[in-house]
C-alpha cells in the first residue's frame, strides 16, 4: 500500500507507528523503501511508541535510517504524572 506514495514523495514523509516494536518482515520491506526516499533527498520524519526501543529489529532499523538522515522519537509514555 506505501510502494506507489512512496516512489512518487518528493520532499517529506511524516509517520506514526502504532504499537511497539515492528516485525521483522515488515521493517525489511521498509528498509528498502525508505533508504531509497531518503538518498533521494525526501525527509522522513517517524513517531515511535517508547516501547519500541526494546525491540531489537526496530532498533537496528531506526539506526539505518537514521545514518541516513532520518528522523526518528519516541511518543510520551502516556504517563502524565
Amino acid at each position: 500500500m506505501l510502494t506507489e506514495p512512496a516512489a512518487s514523495c518528493t520532499t517529506e514523509m511524516l509517520t506514526s507507528q502504532p504499537g511497539g516494536g515492528r516485525p521483522t518482515p515488515v521493517l525489511e520491506e521498509a528498509i528498502v523503501r525508505d533508504e531509497e526516499m531518503l538518498r533521494r533527498g525526501v525527509k522522513i520524519r517517524t513517531l515511535y511508541q517508547h516501547t519500541a526501543r526494546y525491540n531489537q529489529p526496530t532498533v537496528a532499523y531506526v539506526g539505518r535510517v537514521a545514518q541516513l538522515g532520518a528522523e526518528v522519537r519516541p511518543s510520551a509514555t502516556g504517563s502524565h504524572d
